[in-house]
């Protein structure tokens, strides 16, 4: 089963933000799939990439791989119980 999120961090002055990426393939196991930290100079643009880890692209990498915070752990585990429907 395949299963995917993505969990925004957004600053309070709403111009920058970070984006993280999971994948799960095999279940127990949750993938880190990619950290992206997105900026725009004003609220009337739209967000462009700073800096990106990817574990599949490594060649295009421009930061180090990022340990995710307890809290978004937390989020991403609270999105896979949602997800989960029995039949």
């Amino acid at each position: 089963m395949y299963w995917g999120t993505e969990i925004e961090q957004e600053q309070d002055d709403q111009l920058s933000k970070r984006v993280w990426q999971f994948t799960s393939f095999d279940m127990p196991k949750i993938h880190l799939q990619a950290v992206m930290d997105l900026s725009r100079p004003s609220k009337r643009h739209k967000y462009a990439i700073d800096k990106i880890w990817n574990r599949i692209d490594q060649r295009n990498n421009t930061m180090e791989r990022i340990e995710p915070p307890n809290i978004i752990k937390a989020q991403v585990r609270e999105r896979l119980n949602n997800a989960i429907v029995f039949d």
